[in-house]
């Protein structure tokens, strides 16, 4: 019945089906508002400033944001339990949803099912909705053991010993980029571009956020390469800097650059870094990523 639903919608209105999907979520919003409002006079006093009212309010529009902002034209059928952390996030998922995915995962848990996905933290109905149709679990024997070192990997820590020599990841250039095994033009430019967007790594781990670098690229390529302790980054000062160059990091979305310049003109300048944490849509695992790149 939803799909038949969907598909009318899709054909009718030209939508795609994320929008078809966040077109219901929005409807349904309308119908139960207007029910609560006709059936129950009393619920037509709403106190406007009552910040739990507030609250409800902005829980209610990030869910209806949720199933609309999911790129689907570019999703690809996935296996929860391998995804990459770039890519879902290049799917307009959530980064803190991305990062429940990756944490369970670490964690040693594991999908076995679609619906799995919904256990955790931030993944709404609207969201799992949208990505439920691209959910492709593997079987066990074929998801790769983490304990297990492959042959490739092997390969790569000889040849690190027959030339241990290491360079800045802050430093190389492209050209030496594709000096690395498993790395051709177009990912030596990319993991170029993406260093440049946030101003300089600061970990090695930042490497698994480009898109399209293998498992044994990377391996190849961490071997080679390390991050000086005392890297200089570009920074974002979260007092000067206007809305659209804090909206260009790739750790701060639309939403988060937004309530950054609301917060900086309704309390003034901020006074530290950590500041930013009192803003409700930062979570500890986006401060302790975007913290480096930020200044005052």
């Amino acid at each position: 019945m939803y799909k038949a639903i969907i598909l009318w919608i899709r054909s009718s209105f030209g939508f795609s089906r994320t929008e078809a999907n966040g077109y219901l979520v929005l409807i349904a919003l309308l119908m139960v508002v207007h029910f609560g409002v006709t059936r129950f006079p009393s619920a037509r006093q709403f106190d406007l400033e009552d910040p739990a009212f507030l609250d409800s309010i902005s829980q209610i529009l990030t869910t209806f944001q949720d199933s609309i902002s999911l790129k689907t034209n570019s999703i690809r059928s996935f296996d929860p339990n391998t995804v990459a952390y770039d890519s879902l996030v290049s799917w307009g998922l959530r980064t803190f949803v991305a990062a429940n995915i990756i944490k369970y995962r670490e964690a040693g848990g594991r999908f076995g099912r679609p619906e799995d996905l919904k256990k955790l933290f931030g993944m709404t109905d609207s969201i799992w909705l949208a990505l439920s149709p691209w959910i492709d679990l593997q079987p066990v024997n074929l998801v790769p053991n983490a304990n297990k070192q492959t042959p490739q990997r092997q390969y790569s820590k000889e040849k690190t010993h027959q030339n241990p020599t290491r360079k800045d990841l802050n430093q190389v250039d492209s050209v030496w980029l594709k000096s690395i095994y498993g790395i051709g033009p177009v990912l030596s430019k990319r993991i170029v571009k993406y260093r440049n967007l946030l101003g300089g790594f600061y970990s090695t781990e930042q490497l698994n956020e480009v898109y399209g670098l293998s498992p044994e690229a990377l391996s190849n390529l961490k071997e080679k390469i390390f991050v000086q302790s005392d890297t200089h980054l570009s920074k974002i000062n979260l007092n000067t800097e206007d809305f659209k160059r804090i909206a260009s990091h790739p750790y701060i979305s639309f939403n988060l650059a937004k309530a950054i310049i609301n917060y900086r003109d309704q309390h003034g300048a901020f006074n530290s870094v950590e500041e930013i944490k009192k803003i409700h849509i930062i979570n500890d695992s986006t401060y302790l990523r975007v913290y480096p790149y930020l200044d005052f």
